[in-house]
C-alpha cells in the first residue's frame, strides 16, 4: 500500500510470459471486434438441412464433365523478376 491505496505491480516469476502474451493479445483482439455473441449463438443454433445428394454424380458423358482449368504460363513480370 502506498499512501493508503492499494498498489498493483507485476512480478516476475519466470524467465518467458508467452502465455500471458497470448492471452492480452486476445482479449486486446476481442475488445477490437467486439463481436454480437447472443446473435452468433442463435446462428449456431440453427440446425440446417442437409442438401440431397445428386443420384448420379459422375458425369455420363464428356459433354457432361466439367472442363480442366488451364494453368497459366509463368509470366515474367516485376512481381517475379526478383527470384
Amino acid at each position: 500500500m502506498q499512501q493508503g491505496f492499494p498498489i498493483r505491480y507485476w512480478k516476475k516469476i519466470r524467465e518467458r510470459n508467452e502465455a500471458l502474451d497470448c492471452l492480452v493479445y486476445a482479449l486486446a483482439g476481442l475488445d477490437i471486434l467486439n463481436p454480437n455473441f447472443e446473435r452468433l449463438a442463435e446462428n449456431m443454433a440453427k440446425v440446417e438441412e442437409p442438401e440431397p445428394e445428386e443420384t448420379n454424380p459422375v458425369p455420363s458423358s464428356p459433354k457432361d464433365a466439367k472442363p480442366k482449368p488451364q494453368r497459366r504460363p509463368r509470366g515474367g513480370g516485376f512481381v517475379d523478376s526478383w527470384r
